[in-house]
This record gives structure tokens, C-alpha cells and sequence, in this order.
């Protein structure tokens, strides 16, 4: 599956031992997934070795769990290629206050479900 992320796909990555999510989303930044040159420490403070591969963008965090909404957090994020679950599609836009957020449809939720 992570032969088809681009820069910009929106993905679902496996949320291991997490009572409280399913999945997280995720905004793609590199061009695809990538073996990392050198080890790398993202802004997480997660550590990833030389040889793995990755993908980098940045977390979705969760605004409102009732109308499945989300802020692009600006950190900077690594994960593990092989943790992408779904690949989610465009997620709508909307305007809260100053604010943009995203709002993940309940039928693309379903869609990343039917992977678990």
C-alpha cells in the first residue's frame, strides 16, 4: 500500500496497544514512503534507524471525537511504512472561529475500519 502514498495523502497508521484510538491520521509530507540515510529522531522525540522505512508528515489530532473532527498538528512526525492501514482520501475543510479544521466523513471511517 505504500507504494501508491504520495506527498499529501491523508493515511490511517495502526494505533498499537491504544485503548482509546483505533487508528491515527496522518498528512503525508515525503515524497512516498523513504529509507532513512541516517537515523532521525522527529519532533516526537521518537527515534528511527538508519536503513528503516518511513514516511514524514505531520498527525491529525482529534478536535471533537462526536462530529469526527481534527487539527494538522505542526510537528513534525516519523512512522513506520509498513503501520499504514488505509489510505483515507481528502478530508473536508472547515472554518472553527480562526481555525481550519478536518472532518473525517463517517463513511471514510467505516472505509478505514473494514481494514481492522
Amino acid at each position: 500500500m505504500t507504494d501508491i502514498v504520495k506527498a499529501g495523502s491523508v493515511v490511517a497508521i495502526a494505533a498499537a496497544d491504544n485503548n482509546t484510538y483505533d487508528y491515527y491520521l496522518f498528512k503525508v509530507s515525503s515524497d512516498g514512503a523513504m529509507t532513512l540515510n541516517e537515523p532521525v529522531v522527529d519532533d516526537y522525540n521518537t527515534a528511527y534507524q538508519k536503513g528503516s522505512l518511513v514516511l514524514k508528515g505531520n498527525f491529525f489530532l482529534r478536535d471533537n471525537l462526536i462530529d469526527m473532527t481534527y487539527k494538522l498538528d505542526n510537528k513534525s512526525a516519523v512512522v513506520y511504512a509498513k503501520t499504514v492501514m488505509a489510505i483515507c482520501g481528502d478530508l473536508k475543510q472547515k472554518k472553527r472561529r480562526k481555525n481550519i479544521i478536518y472532518q473525517l466523513l463517517p463513511q471514510q471511517h467505516e472505509e478505514i475500519m473494514a481494514f481492522f
